[in-house]
């Protein structure tokens, strides 16, 4: 299994790509990318997650941190791309009803810097 993260800054705006599979091993790696990106700007975060194969219960614990993070920071943080077995996971665990999910990246953008 292997996972990627990337952090792309863009006027007004920061995306995280994430490739991959997200379980306990790459969730401690996903929860510092969060936490850095958070920290650093209150600027719109949104996750690109059209590449994400696979979310384990860790990687669903590294979203709830996330979320709450960006909540106490004022910082706005949306996904996007959320692929249909991973969406399936998020409802079974009932973050449908706090993850903000977009079709694409270019959506999110467009909601969220207009």
């Amino acid at each position: 299994m292997w996972f990627e993260a990337e952090a792309i800054g863009h006027p007004g705006h920061r995306v995280l790509v994430l490739s991959g599979d997200i379980d306990v091993t790459s969730a401690p790696t996903l929860d510092a990318e969060f936490f850095c990106l958070i920290e650093e700007s209150a600027l719109p975060l949104i996750v690109d997650m059209a590449a994400v194969q696979l979310c384990a219960a860790a990687g669903l614990h590294s979203i709830v941190r996330a979320l709450r993070h960006a909540r106490m920071r004022e910082c706005p943080l949306v996904f996007s791309g959320i692929t249909p077995q991973v969406r399936k996971v998020i409802g079974i665990a009932g973050l449908h009803r706090v993850v903000t999910e977009y079709p694409t990246v270019a959506d999110a953008r467009r909601d969220l810097i207009s």
